[in-house]
Formats: structure tokens, C-alpha cells, sequence
């Protein structure tokens, strides 16, 4: 039995997440529960491209979100 099943079927409308570990694989279960109507994503590892997949998914869904630093600040991960 997967960990995330017990969130479907709950009426979930609010979720606030921000500052955990949330990834994309995160957000894509996120997708599923259709009742969410406001969600944050401030400082997670979501990426723009899984906030523009929830978006699509979730129409109704308000969703909070800022780019991660290294996107923002266009590092690239080999530092000196």
C-alpha cells in the first residue's frame, strides 16, 4: 500500500507545503486530488514545469510557488 493513498477521498482544499522536501514526483500525486483549491509551494524542489503540469491539472487550484535558488539565480550545480 502506497503512503499517499489515505489523501484521495479526503476533502483536502487547502495544503500548504511550504519549506518541505516536495518534489515533482510529489507534486504529479498532488495532481490527483481534485479538490484542492489552494495550494503553496514556496521553497520546495518543484520545478516550473511540474507548478505548469499542476496548473493544468488542478484549473481551479491556486497555486504558490517560487523557482528554486538555482534556478533563480542560474547556478548550475559545480561550485568552486
Amino acid at each position: 500500500m502506497c503512503h499517499e493513498q489515505p489523501l484521495f477521498g479526503l476533502p483536502i482544499e487547502n495544503l500548504d507545503l511550504t519549506r518541505t522536501q516536495t518534489s515533482d514526483a510529489g507534486a504529479s500525486i498532488l495532481a490527483r486530488i481534485k479538490g484542492l483549491r489552494e495550494l503553496h509551494l514556496e521553497s520546495t524542489r518543484v520545478t516550473p514545469a511540474a507548478v505548469a503540469d499542476l496548473k493544468a491539472a488542478l484549473p481551479d487550484c491556486k497555486i504558490a510557488f517560487d523557482e528554486p535558488a538555482a534556478a533563480v539565480s542560474g547556478e548550475t550545480g559545480g561550485g568552486a
